[in-house]
C-alpha cells in the first residue's frame, strides 16, 4: 500500500505485509552513495495525565515521531541535488 496525504506534500508512505518492500532510485548523475539509510518511527510510548473534570487517569498512546535528518545521499558527486525518480515494489524483477 502507498499513500499520500495533503496535510504532508512531497511525503509518500509505503507498507508491504508478507514481503519486503523495495525502493529503487533513478537519477540522470550518479549519487554520492550506493546505499540510503531507511527512518523509522519511534515506539509509541504510554503518557498518564487526567481528564479535566476527573481525578481517573488517563492513558493514551503518543504518536510515533519521525527522526529526520539532512540526508547528503541524493546529492549528486558535485554536492549538488538533482531529480530522483522512485519505485516502490514488492518484487526485485519489478525494480
Amino acid at each position: 500500500m502507498i499513500f499520500k496525504s495533503v496535510h504532508f506534500p512531497n511525503e509518500v508512505v509505503a507498507t508491504r505485509r508478507g514481503s519486503p518492500l523495495l525502493i529503487g532510485v533513478k537519477t540522470p548523475k550518479k549519487l554520492k552513495v550506493d546505499f540510503v539509510d531507511v527512518e523509522f518511527g519511534g515506539i509509541a510510548e504510554e503518557i498518564s495525565g487526567t481528564v479535566e473534570g476527573s481525578s481517573e487517569p488517563l492513558n493514551t498512546l503518543e504518536v510515533p515521531q519521525l527522526r529526520r535528518s539532512e540526508s547528503r545521499a541524493f546529492l549528486s558527486e558535485d554536492g549538488v541535488p538533482q531529480q530522483i525518480e522512485y519505485f516502490l515494489a514488492s518484487d526485485p524483477s519489478a525494480v
